[in-house]
């Protein structure tokens, strides 16, 4: 699904592919996006707390490059990059 695809889940259009787990994502940016993630903490660092399927992914839109692996090391506790953006590291439940 690309992204121009999942603009109108936006705005409450609940079809297509917005109706589909994990293919469009919608949030509240002036807020954290995962529970346990403060504005002042690391990337994933809630990841994994409430389930044992969370695991740390790279963001593949960002325009700078970080793997899934990099992204890994969040989980942990590491406070550098890529951990120190919350833009670079996502929670992905597999």
């Amino acid at each position: 699904v690309a992204d121009t695809n999942c603009n109108a889940c936006a705005t409450g259009q609940t079809f297509w592919p917005c109706n589909l787990k994990k293919e469009c994502w919608c949030w509240d940016t002036s807020g954290p996006r995962d529970p346990g993630d403060e504005a002042d903490a690391t990337a994933c660092s809630g990841c994994g707390r409430d389930s044992t399927t969370e695991t740390c992914v790279g963001n593949q839109n960002s325009l700078t490059p970080v793997s899934d692996e990099e992204c890994k090391n969040c989980m942990s506790g590491q406070s550098y990059w890529p951990c120190s953006d919350q833009d670079l590291c996502w929670c992905w439940d597999t």
